[in-house]
Order: structure tokens, then C-alpha cells, then sequence
């Protein structure tokens, strides 16, 4: 079995983890970022990005912001309708953006092609290692830090963030936290 040490892992390439990992890479820690799947890849989600998301890129390294800004494959978005079963409906809007060089406080954007474009920025930087096909499979805290495992390889880190979504190994393994699938929402595309 073949081990490897990082400062942190961050578990989960989404939007959370890949701009969690973008947010290090100006540092000088050691990051390994690790996803069940390769990239790019087709994720089911209603794609929206809130004005929110979008400030959130303006915090990042580099011109990410305005690198998305020129992607031609988004919509621009103002707010999000929620529809309950019986077609009634709520529209949401979403707080306007305060730069005038903004169509819109948010966006459409396929998650395929929104993690890819995070993707590709975080393989600019030396500091993150991408670790993809990475099925977690035991993770564990002791008292040099966590190890993480798929089976095959080992990975140890000081720290290790859990983006990996609803069903989250990370979460599941270092709290008592269980998702409650009695309660829950879902966001689709319509293609």
C-alpha cells in the first residue's frame, strides 16, 4: 500500500472544495484535493450560482472572476423559483450584484463545465495535488492527524475538509451527523 503526506486533504472536488483548495494554493501548505471521479464529469444539479458564488470567485488568486465572466456557456440569472408538489410556486431573487459590469447578480452554468473551468485554475498552482478516481473508503483522526484511505493508498494530512456533499464519508466517519432523507430538497436542469 503505497502513503502520501499533505498538510491538508480536502475531500470532494464540487464547487466547495475546489474553491477551498484555490483559497490554500496561495499558501505555502501542502494540499491534496481527491474526488471519486475524473475530470471533467456531468454532475445532476440545477447549475444555478448566486450572487453569493460570485463574490465568493472575487476572493479567489489570480482573475478567476473575470476568467468565468468570459466562459460563453452561462446564463445570467437573477433569482431561483421554488415549486412545491402541487405547482404552487415562490420566486427568490437573488441580491444584486454592486458592480455595474454585471448582466446579472447570478448564473446558469452546467456544473460539467463550472468544475472544470475551478479544475483547470487549481492545476496552475504546485502546491495542490488533484488525486481523481479517489473512492474513500476509511478515514480515520488520530493523534498525528487523519488518514484517509481507498484501499490502495493511504493519505495522511494534518487537517482534512469535508466537501464531499450529502452523503459525505468525512462527515459520517468524524461526527454523528447523518443526512435526514426525510428532508430534503433537489435542484435539476431542464435540458
Amino acid at each position: 500500500m503505497s502513503e502520501h503526506s499533505y498538510d491538508v486533504i480536502i475531500a470532494g472536488a464540487g464547487p466547495a472544495g475546489l474553491s477551498t483548495a484555490l483559497k490554500l494554493a496561495g499558501t505555502d501548505l501542502s494540499v491534496a484535493l481527491i474526488d471519486k471521479d475524473s475530470f471533467p464529469r456531468e454532475k445532476i444539479c440545477g447549475d444555478a450560482l448566486s450572487a453569493s458564488v460570485m463574490n465568493c470567485l472575487k476572493r479567489l488568486l489570480g482573475n478567476i472572476y473575470r476568467d468565468f465572466k468570459d466562459i460563453p456557456d452561462k446564463t445570467p440569472s437573477n433569482g431561483i423559483r421554488f415549486i412545491a408538489p402541487d405547482l404552487n410556486f415562490v420566486d427568490v431573487p437573488f441580491v444584486l450584484d454592486a458592480h455595474p459590469d454585471s448582466p446579472a447578480s447570478g448564473y446558469i452554468c452546467k456544473r460539467v463545465i463550472f468544475d472544470d473551468f475551478l479544475m483547470k485554475e487549481i492545476r496552475k498552482f504546485s502546491t495542490v495535488t488533484v488525486i481523481q478516481n479517489f473512492r474513500i473508503t476509511h478515514a480515520q483522526a488520530g493523534s498525528a492527524g487523519v488518514i484517509i484511505s481507498d484501499g490502495n493508498t493511504d493519505l495522511h494530512a494534518k487537517m482534512v475538509i469535508g466537501a464531499d456533499g450529502m452523503n459525505s464519508v468525512i462527515g459520517s466517519s468524524f461526527t454523528r451527523n447523518k443526512p435526514d432523507h426525510d428532508h430534503y430538497s433537489l435542484a435539476d436542469r431542464k435540458s
